[in-house]
């Protein structure tokens, strides 16, 4: 994670948090975030788990969310690379792309791969999501059009 141009390292038992989170536009109930990060077992102990890494962040001066009884959120000052990057593909798609919009250029299509190594299910479903080919039928007129990361990961590609 950067904060002003300086590297923090995130405690290990936290990251995940931080991920569901940022992932999220806007709040995710904590429940939520809990039971998606910490399945097996009860909810008891996944709101503990929770508090525990919230405890973490918190002990390692990392002070990016907004946090109430029942919510969580980044802060509204935090940028999120993915979402930053979708809203630039968008951009491009809808073709209102603005000057520095066009200076920028993926650097491979692998840095499209969100969280490359993790498994968790949440993770797979939103890297799916946002980046794999449309499932839609051939017949559908969305279809052709595809999300704006499929386009951005589409024009990153050498061309043969």
């Amino acid at each position: 994670m950067t904060v002003d141009g300086s590297r923090i390292e995130v405690p290990e038992g936290s990251k995940r948090l931080l991920v569901i989170v940022a992932l999220h536009r806007g709040r995710i109930e904590r429940r939520c975030a809990a039971g998606a990060l910490w399945p097996i077992g009860d909810d008891l102990r996944a709101s503990g788990n929770l508090r525990s890494a919230l405890w973490r962040l918190k002990a390692a001066g990392i002070d990016l969310l907004a946090a109430d009884k029942w919510s969580l959120k980044l802060r509204d000052d935090v940028a999120v690379d993915v979402h930053l990057l979708n809203d630039w593909a968008t951009r491009l798609i809808r073709d209102i792309p603005t000057v520095e919009d066009l200076a920028i250029l993926p650097s491979a299509p692998d840095a499209l791969d969100l969280l490359p190594g993790w498994y968790d299910d949440w993770v797979r479903r939103f890297d799916r999501h946002i980046a794999k080919p449309s499932s839609r039928p051939a017949s559908d007129p969305r279809s052709s059009r595809g999300t704006a990361l499929e386009v951005s990961a589409a024009r990153s590609l050498p061309r043969a």
